[in-house]
């Protein structure tokens, strides 16, 4: 699947929250997350990407499953573009043996706090990552196209220019962090 994204920094996340709730957006999911990062293999030639496994704790009716993702970047400008495959496994400890298996190289676990609403054409997803890994929530945008992404900055009254399509890795480069 494809898919187009930004995050948007700076901005006042309770306020957006209710922006998003008053505008018809709806809460589908709240979940904490455990992310298990493994870089891709060498002869796959992007340059940007990763292997996930992601441990997912559904906080709406306390529901557990584990899903492994392939996430590969495709174009980088005003907005973000990905690959991503990504399905559930039944046993989180026989998916970790098997990539471990196959010597992909491990890379680190990040978790954090995810809530997602739908609002028109696109998901809002507010994330909250451990203190460690990154200290600011933010929100991540995704629709099909740019101009659904854009369209619901403006009817959110974000200024476009706080939207990058930068990775978290950069942007905690850029405020360093790393």
């Amino acid at each position: 699947m494809k898919e187009i994204e930004v995050k948007v920094l700076g901005i006042d996340i309770e306020k957006t929250k209710k922006d998003i709730i008053s505008l018809g957006g709806n809460l589908i999911k709240k979940e904490y997350q455990e992310n298990f990062y493994y870089k891709l293999p060498d002869n796959v030639n992007e340059t940007k990407g990763y292997i996930r496994i992601r441990k997912i704790h559904n906080l709406l009716n306390n529901s557990h499953k584990t899903v492994l993702c392939v996430k590969k970047l495709l174009f980088q400008g005003k907005y973000r573009s990905c690959e991503e495959h990504e399905f559930e496994v039944s046993d989180f400890q026989e998916c970790k043996l098997f990539l471990d298996s196959i010597k992909l190289s491990y890379l680190k676990q990040e978790n954090k706090l995810r809530e997602s609403y739908l609002i028109d054409n696109a998901i809002v997803e507010f994330d909250t990552w451990d203190k460690d890994v990154f200290p600011y929530p933010y929100i991540e945008i995704e629709a099909q196209c740019e101009k659904d992404i854009f369209d619901l900055l403006e009817k959110l009254k974000i200024d476009k220019n706080l939207a990058t399509s930068k990775s978290l890795e950069e942007i905690k480069r850029e405020k360093g962090l790393i």
